[in-house]
């Protein structure tokens, strides 16, 4: 589920949903470098900027929080779905709940 504006990450819905455990992943919005060269470039950048200044009251009806360090792949830069996903995968291994038995896994790779 994705909250986009109104609540970046639903966690408290998706707990009055019935969820026992939220497992959300936040990528934080990277800001474009310079001026903007089109209308889809001021659009962009507002979303960004909306997202980044946004409440995140989201954070504390989160368990597990993930948050993959992506800001150098712009959202529509889908030739690096590869990185993205290895990303995503060793920010999930990095730090498991101090209660959880999951194994750690050294890292995760993609074809």
């Amino acid at each position: 589920m994705d909250g986009f504006l109104t609540e970046t990450v639903p966690s408290t819905a998706v707990h009055e949903m019935g969820a026992k455990v939220v497992i959300a992943m936040h990528l934080d919005p990277r800001l474009l470098p310079g001026k903007a060269g089109n209308t889809l470039d001021v659009f962009n950048r507002s979303f960004a900027i909306i997202q980044t200044s946004a409440s995140q009251s989201w954070r504390d009806a989160t368990d597990i929080l993930i948050e993959p360090k992506v800001r150098d792949i712009f959202w529509d830069d889908f030739a690096k779905t590869p990185q993205l996903v290895s990303a995503g995968g060793n920010a999930a291994y990095a730090a498991p709940p101090e209660n959880s038995s999951r194994p750690r896994a050294p890292s995760c790779q993609t074809a």
